[in-house]
């Protein structure tokens, strides 16, 4: 694309710019990904497209938002100052103003631009607050930072004016390589060419903006690890080693891991109430997954019928079924027992389990390593089985399923890494934040690992 609008717009885009906004003018592409790594000129494509669309619709109404309101008006704002000024050579008060208590500039044709924070609230999961704002597109800056409901709720507010201007709903966002809903939504369709038409990414890294100084690239180049990895050559299948419990290339490596033979079987389970976490009941054959089971929005009975339906039907003894016993696993876990179902409880904030050991014909228990809870020791115990190719995935499982699986134990890392002390790992409300779910089937998986750390004890006595 030439220069836009010559002696008006002073604006020269970028190759990867220029394909992102033949996207932003199409009817067909309802929500484009751009980036892919740092400065490649995520802020600058959003503020000009953004401002581009207000001038040409008249008394339209567009949304810039990030997840903290104060980070967007330190830094993508400040982008927009620039191109209002120095690109479109506004001037503030006549062409355009600003109320910056509401947040919300004003251009001479009656269009607008709100600002807006768009951080999941606890105390408003469901956006409230967005109340019943209309508007014709929107740009979400640094997206990594954002829940999937964010932007699910952002997409059924553009509609503002749409048929009058012939539009189909738009959504820009602009993000650095992560683990969230956009590496499920875009990048990994994208690589495995399944995109849907209503998506496109857009990888634009560093290199491929000629206005980045030669000095910063150096100071990026000179990166080392992770940081390297997502920023400078903006890899999604980054692995954060040093936190993550699992190798993301041995989690995908499950999925090739044959069945050995018929083993012990298992059940290992983590139920839900009523809410939207999912009751996941996953069985195995050793240590193979031969099954995943998810039941949304079910009752303790309801779940027990079903647990005794696999356990009957499979032949898995009681004493081979794990349940988490925390919250709605409990009346569950009682109804089983009421009929003489005696399975194992787990209860994620409990002790870790001390290792068995006799020495010199005494029996003794030991602590394995100085772990926060049984949930960090079982989890660790897994990352171990996975990263040594010791669990194998039944391939055919439905996608969704394996995506989810891959996504649970992608996000479990170690927390406080730096700091000596107990194990730990990262909080489950920031797991569920980032996934925008509860990590239902990572969690059931882990359960597994009770009977590696506590098996059963054999007691051998003396006779004729």
């Amino acid at each position: 694309m030439e220069q836009i609008e010559q002696n008006i717009v002073d604006f020269y885009p970028t190759e990867k710019q220029d394909e992102a906004l033949d996207y932003l003018n199409d009817n067909q592409t309802e929500q484009i990904l751009f980036g892919g790594g740092i400065s490649g000129g995520k802020s600058v494509l959003g503020c000009f497209w953004i401002i581009s669309s207000c001038l040409k619709y008249p008394e339209s109404r567009h949304l810039i938002g990030r997840a903290v309101l104060k980070d967007l008006k330190q830094s993508t704002i400040q982008t927009l100052f620039i191109m209002l000024n120095e690109v479109f050579h506004f001037t503030r008060d006549i062409e355009y103003n600003y109320n910056e208590q509401s947040g919300i500039f004003k251009f001479y044709n009656g269009s607008e631009i709100i600002l807006k924070d768009m951080f999941q609230n606890p105390s408003d999961p469901e956006f409230s607050s967005l109340g019943s704002l209309e508007i014709t597109s929107a740009f979400l800056d640094e997206v990594q930072e954002l829940t999937k409901k964010a932007r699910d709720v952002l997409m059924t507010r553009i509609r503002f004016k749409l048929d009058k201007f012939g539009l189909i709903p738009k959504l820009l966002l602009c993000a650095n390589p992560t683990k969230n809903f956009l590496f499920d939504d875009f990048y990994e369709p994208w690589e495995s060419g399944k995109l849907p038409k209503d998506k496109m990414f857009v990888q634009a890294l560093v290199y491929s903006n000629p206005y980045v100084p030669k000095s910063y690239l150096k100071v990026l180049e000179r990166q080392e690890g992770t940081q390297k990895a997502r920023l400078l050559r903006g890899d999604w299948n980054y692995s954060e080693e040093e936190e993550c419990l699992f190798e993301f290339s041995k989690i995908k490596d499950m999925f090739n891991i044959p069945k050995q033979g018929d083993q012990e079987q298992y059940l290992s389970i983590d139920p839900a109430g009523e809410g939207e976490n999912m009751t996941a009941i996953v069985k195995w054959n050793g240590f193979f997954i031969e099954r995943i089971r998810l039941y949304p929005k079910s009752k303790a009975n309801e779940i027990k019928d079903k647990i005794n339906e696999i356990r009957i039907r499979d032949g898995i003894p009681a004493r081979n079924i794990v349940m988490d016993c925390d919250g709605a696993g409990k009346p569950i876990y009682d109804f089983l027992k009421e009929e003489g179902i005696n399975i194992q409880s787990f209860i994620n904030n409990s002790s870790p389990i001390r290792k068995r050991v006799i020495s010199s014909g005494i029996y003794t228990k030991v602590p394995e390593q100085n772990y926060a809870n049984l949930k960090a020791q079982c989890y660790h115990k897994l990352a171990q089985f996975v990263n040594e190719g010791k669990v194998g995935v039944y391939k055919e499982i439905p996608d969704e399923y394996k995506k989810m699986l891959i996504r649970d134990l992608t996000l479990c890392q170690r927390k406080d890494i730096s700091k000596d002390g107990k194990f730990q790992l990262v909080g489950k409300d920031i797991v569920t934040e980032r996934l925008s779910r509860s990590p239902d089937t990572g969690d059931a998986c882990m359960f597994r690992m009770i009977f590696e750390i506590r098996p059963p004890l054999k007691v051998y006595w003396a006779g004729k």
